[in-house]
């Protein structure tokens, strides 16, 4: 059945060749079969257990469409038979969800239509930050000086009228298309966008976010953010299917024709980021203490004088350990070691979690409740909005807890080094429990053995990257441990699901390769990432910027150029040094001001420009726009503190470092990937790319030749780092170009040619 469904719409005399320029694509097909399979078994579980099927596609297979398309067909069958089920495509970046939403989607949705006979309706769910707050327009206007710019007065107040008219949706977009502005320009000069969006609570009191609601209600299909779609998980639906019901009480009630059956999720390697954002939050001891001063002396609410005098109070002990430490000590030290004066040796860290920091969190979440935020100026609203946040986090861990704690959830203490003051961080060791409630009905305040079959239908987990199966909420029974309710497998389609299916394109694209041979750059700590850019400034001035010059040497002005690198500030050293070799009109750095967004709209609109970015390395759609890709550093991660701590109180150090380095290499394989594919988006496509740091090793063949240019060193991150490489460009990585400061760039000889000087041997190799 899967076969013929596929053919019906996939094949050469299929709807989408009869309907649009289509060529059929063997792995588009695969993918669209598993797809098939995946909703017709979830068809027959009807939330017995949720049908799951995790995949791997690679760009050029066509895998939106694999995707949507068998999903769509299921819904439609299920409108013929009287049932208004409904689904949702959750994507983590804004541009992918346009994408989807202006081609793909509509193609999808034809087809079909011209199947089933039934056409479905479609609505974005749109979060709050998504929105223009009124409060923050009339306070920006109201605490504007004389000596304000006239023009940025004149743009608040046509804001303001645009925002009193009954029929503006209210979002930041439209504003901008309103008034004139780019999309990716801030809507009001001088000011960032993050500070005139809503806050969940104020949007809703918004007729336009209400009206927004009601549409992505009604709607069949429903496009929304990983967030998004995570969020309503955790709150059971409560957004979409009724926002009037308290948070704490389970959705039985809830119609059937409001229910999402079936989800897709693009953008898979995203999802445990976007499942952590949901419990990670830090908040300083000072901001703490300022809110609630601010608080009080405006007084808005229950924010009482002993609260105020109890963060006061542990504010200044925090200080009086810290303010001696000396400016190079680390956060561990100062947390960990430094010692409490007058409280018999006790640290930092076990003063500030034993002696009061838990209770105060506790006390102002009960308290805040009566907070009017509408009366506060508009700092110190956002500021107590996000005390709020985070102590309703923190109050669900205390509360999970006691039930087992199944996220691994933890409240420790941070520290930063720029203001030298001590935070509370709430994390958890675990995102991939927080994504799993969307294949388990698990409501958070009932007990483990309550838990009940999934809400969810059917769910396509997809990327070109594919995450550890336990990020995303699948885990093995061997790790699951006895606790059914809880931990009821889901259905599979693959036996295996550490060894989920992988679509590749057989032909797409071309892809060339230059390695660098030199010095590998020094590795940095976690305060050295943040601060310093390069903490090898050796290397950058002998190595790199050496290759950096040998690549645009080769590209020519009409060329676009893309440069990856973890950190901002190493984008500000490369930009710099890029401009100066008279380059500067062709460069376009992001920074904090710059976000990708506008870098990619700058792109293309200006061919041939060096984009150089920290955070281009996915998400970022320029078809046809680089022909040169260099991956300035590999992206490895600094290592997390918190959660450190956490695999120390489970593990010896040494195992708790092992699962640590072991978990950020797949990390930097799955980032590094997700870069390099950003040089091919189209067939026609062809990219050369540079890698510049040596980590990243040599492969065999060059080093196999005996050339005496060829220099390799030994890599501790070589093994395995070919899975950043897709498998059809594994050939032309064995065949690479290499870079040496010493002799240039050079083909590796082999032997036959430096003895009589012929044609190049050719090497096959099989993989």
């Amino acid at each position: 059945m899967e076969t013929e469904k596929t053919r019906h719409y996939f094949g050469e005399d299929g709807i989408l060749s009869k309907t649009m320029h289509y060529r059929p694509r063997a792995p588009q097909q695969g993918l669209a079969e598993q797809v098939f399979a995946c909703m017709d078994q979830a068809d027959a579980l009807r939330g017995e257990r949720c049908a799951i099927l995790p995949a791997q596609g690679d760009t050029g297979i066509g895998k939106t469409l694999a995707t949507l398309i068998p999903m769509l067909d299921q819904v439609a069958r299920h409108h013929l038979a009287g049932q208004k089920i409904r689904c949702g495509y959750a994507t983590h970046t804004t541009q992918l969800r346009r994408q989807t939403a202006e081609r793909d989607l509509p193609a999808a949705i034809r087809a079909v239509a011209n199947t089933t006979g039934i056409t479905l309706t479609v609505a974005e769910y749109c979060g709050a930050t998504q929105f223009v707050s009124p409060q923050a327009v009339q306070w920006a206007l109201a605490n504007s000086s004389d000596q304000a710019d006239k023009m940025t007065q004149k743009k608040l107040k046509k804001l303001q009228q645009w925002l009193n008219k009954k029929t503006t949706s209210g979002l930041m977009v439209d504003a901008k298309e309103a008034l004139g502005v780019d999309e990716h320009d801030p809507l009001i000069p001088g000011k960032a966008d993050k500070e005139l969006a809503c806050e969940y609570q104020e949007a809703r009191t918004l007729a336009a976010y209400q009206s927004r609601i009601e549409q992505a209600k009604n709607a069949d299909v429903i496009l929304m953010s990983h967030a998004a779609a995570l969020l309503n998980a955790r709150r059971w639906f409560a957004i979409l299917d009724n926002p009037e019901q308290p948070d704490d009480q389970d959705t039985e009630n809830v119609p059937e024709d409001r229910q999402i059956r079936y989800m897709i999720f693009d953008e898979a390697h995203r999802l445990p980021e976007a499942g952590d954002s949901l419990a990670s939050r830090t908040l300083s001891l000072h901001r703490l203490v300022h809110t609630l001063e601010n608080a009080h002396s405006q007084s808005v609410g229950e924010i009482d004088a002993a609260l105020v005098k109890q963060a006061r109070e542990l504010r200044e002990a925090a200080k009086m350990a810290v303010n001696a430490v000396d400016d190079n000590s680390d956060e561990k030290m100062i947390l960990d070691h430094q010692t409490m004066p007058g409280n018999s040796g006790m640290t930092v860290q076990k003063f500030l979690m034993k002696q009061g920091l838990q209770e105060l969190y506790l006390q102002l979440l009960q308290r805040i409740k009566g907070v009017k935020t509408a009366k506060m100026s508009q700092d110190a609203r956002l500021a107590l909005l996000d005390v709020y946040s985070t102590c309703d986090v923190i109050g669900d861990y205390l509360d999970i807890q006691l039930k087992g704690n199944p996220y691994q959830m933890v409240a420790g203490m941070s520290w930063s080094a720029q203001t030298r003051r001590p935070s509370i961080h709430m994390s958890t060791a675990n995102p991939g429990r927080l994504v799993a409630r969307y294949w388990r009905h698990y409501p958070g305040k009932a007990a483990i053995e309550d838990a009940k079959g999934s809400r969810l239908w059917g769910a396509v987990i997809i990327s070109a990257t594919m995450p550890e199966p336990s990020s995303i909420g699948l885990f093995q029974k061997n790790e699951e441990k006895g606790k059914e309710a809880w931990h009821k497998q889901p259905f599979l389609m693959v036996e295996d699901v550490r060894d989920p299916p992988i679509f590749e394109p057989e032909k797409f694209g071309e892809m060339r390769f230059v390695l660098s041979m030199d010095t590998p750059p020094t590795m940095r700590s976690e305060k050295s990432e943040k601060e310093d850019g390069f903490v090898n400034p050796e290397w950058e001035k002998q190595h790199l910027f050496p290759m950096i010059d040998a690549m645009l040497t080769e590209s020519t002005a009409d060329q676009g150029v893309l440069i990856l690198t973890p950190t901002i500030a190493d984008v500000d050293k490369i930009a710099t040094h890029i401009a100066a070799t008279g380059h500067d009109s062709r460069v376009i750095a992001q920074s904090a001001e710059k976000n990708m967004a506008m870098c990619a709209h700058q792109c293309r609109e200006n061919p041939g420009s060096i984009l150089v970015s920290a955070g281009g390395w996915d998400g970022l759609d320029l078809p046809g726009g680089f022909q040169n890709l260099m991956i300035a550093r590999l992206p490895i991660a600094p290592i997390d503190r918190l959660h450190e701590q956490i695999l120390m109180e489970k593990y010896d150090p040494e195992a708790a470092r092992k699962i640590l380095h072991a978990s950020n290499k797949r990390l930097m394989i799955s980032k590094l990937r997700q870069g390099i594919g950003r040089g091919i988006r189209r067939s026609e496509d062809c990219v050369t790319v540079w890698i510049a740091d040596s980590r990243f090793g040599l492969p065999s063949y060059p080093c196999s030749l005996g050339d005496p240019r060829v220099m390799p060193h030994a890599s501790p991150l070589r093994a395995g780092i070919e899975n950043a490489i897709p498998k059809r460009f594994r050939w032309d990585l064995e065949h690479a170009r290499l870079f040496s400061t010493r002799t240039g760039t050079f083909t590796p000889e082999t032997p036959k040619t430096r003895q009589s000087g012929s044609t190049k041997e050719t090497l096959h190799l099989v993989f």
